[in-house]
């Protein structure tokens, strides 16, 4: 060993030189342990990032050193390459997403590197001290700079406002509507959701919740089948990774699509001084509104489906007209409400005997009319081809001696059309003298 050549002691564990990477424009020279390289062709160019140790980046006559935590890219003609820069985002949850890779090779090499001499000095050995932190300390002091510790020289988060929110080890999040509403389903409708967390999660439609919107998801996106009839249906999604599960139920609410109103129900009523209802189907989507949107009779009602015709109205034929509306249209239907009377509308009768009472029905209403007995004592029956024949016979002992007694029964008068109609009779009884 000559006087111009250093004693070995002072470099056994000096940093070389130890990979070179060619790429289309430029070479990349590495020392230390972990980087990343990304190789491309496009306009894009490659670009080289340093976890730990440095590098050097030469392309178009010009070299640039990169430090803990800086990146440089070579364009993909022969320029010289960008100077040092923090580590982007993306190549900082590239370093991330690998940690547990990453401290588990610097172990390896930790426990397979020889013991580091103790600090020396030129002019000899010197009594050991302090020995600088192993591989695997470095790595992770790397490593927990990344996840949001203070920036280094040129290294770790950038300053300027565009570095990621601290993703490393972070529990898994669903981000996304919780109902999605759906007018008829005509074809497979998509809807994206925003998983967070890190580790990147795993995001699955979860088996142990109903699935009975019969769903998938791939990626970020959930897809709704076509075919699914008006209804509510549910699907939960499941994201996992190593710091738990987060769950996610979506409700998907089908409406049925949008139809014009109708309106059905009886075209004729019959009706009396006593009055009537009559019920109406009120069809159409969206639910319409149905109102009387013009009448002959003045105080007729519509109320929800219900349409009333009042007491003690004339005789005669009136018109009412239904109108419902949505958003899908208008339409109308007009009703032809007959008001009939009949006669006579009450008899009188001693106890024990039997009278004949031939009923009549006047008004303008479709014959011919039919009698039928809707409630009554089991002494008062109808007779005749049409059943327009009361008979009245209130057995002895009906009524007491000196008492006067008042019975009604109600006859139920159909006409022509199939429209019926309770008609009041009443029945005064005399008790015997």
């Amino acid at each position: 060993m000559t006087e111009e050549t250093p004693a070995w002691w002072l470099y056994p564990f000096s940093e070389r030189e130890r990979v070179t990477i060619e790429m289309p424009a430029g070479v990349v020279g590495i020392w230390g342990t972990f980087w990343s390289n990304l190789v491309s062709g496009s306009a894009s160019g490659s670009s080289t990032a340093v976890l730990s140790g440095h590098a050097e980046v030469t392309s178009g006559g010009q070299t640039v050193s990169l430090g803990v935590g800086q990146t440089s890219t070579v364009p993909p003609s022969v320029q010289p390459p960008s100077p040092p820069a923090p580590l982007s985002p993306s190549q900082q949850q590239g370093f991330g997403s690998q940690a547990d890779w990453i401290q588990g090779r610097a172990q390896e090499i930790q426990n397979n590197a020889p013991v580091p001499p103790p600090p020396v000095s030129p002019q000899g050995p010197a009594t050991p001290g302090q020995q600088p932190p192993g591989v695997l300390g470095t790595i992770q002091g790397a490593l927990e700079q990344l996840s949001g510790g203070s920036p280094g020289s040129g290294g770790g988060p950038a300053s300027d406002g565009d570095s990621p929110p601290d993703t490393l080890n972070s529990a898994p999040a669903i981000t996304g509507p919780d109902t999605i509403n759906l007018e008829s389903i005509a074809s497979t409708v998509y809807q994206v959701y925003t998983i967070g967390g890190y580790p990147a999660p795993t995001c699955v439609i979860s088996f142990s919740h109903a699935n009975t919107a019969n769903a998938t998801f791939s990626g970020t996106t959930l897809s709704i089948p076509a075919g699914l009839g008006a209804g509510t249906y549910y699907v939960t999604l499941e994201a996992t990774n190593r710091l738990g599960t987060a769950t996610k139920t979506i409700t998907v609410v089908v409406s049925p699509a949008e139809s014009a109103p109708a309106i059905t129900g009886p075209d004729t009523i019959l009706s009396s001084s006593s009055g009537t209802t009559r019920e109406y189907t009120i069809g159409g989507y969206p639910a319409p509104t149905c109102v009387i949107s013009s009448s002959d009779i003045s105080i007729a009602t519509f109320s929800g489906t219900t349409l009333s015709i009042p007491a003690n109205f004339a005789t005669g034929t009136y018109s009412v007209t239904l109108e419902a509306t949505n958003t899908a249209g208008t339409t109308t239907k007009t009703v032809t409400v007959y008001v009939i009377g009949m006669e006579p509308a009450s008899c009188a009768i001693d106890d024990g005997d039997t009278n004949t009472v031939p009923l009549a029905i006047y008004g303008d209403g479709p014959g011919p009319y039919t009698f039928f007995l809707q409630s009554s004592p089991s002494w008062v029956t109808l007779s005749g081809d049409s059943g327009d024949t009361l008979t009245v016979a209130p057995p002895a002992g009906t009524v007491q001696p000196g008492d006067i007694q008042y019975f009604q029964v109600d006859v139920l008068v159909t006409d022509g059309d199939g429209n019926s109609v309770a008609i009041p009779f009443s029945i005064t009884v005399n008790g015997p003298h």
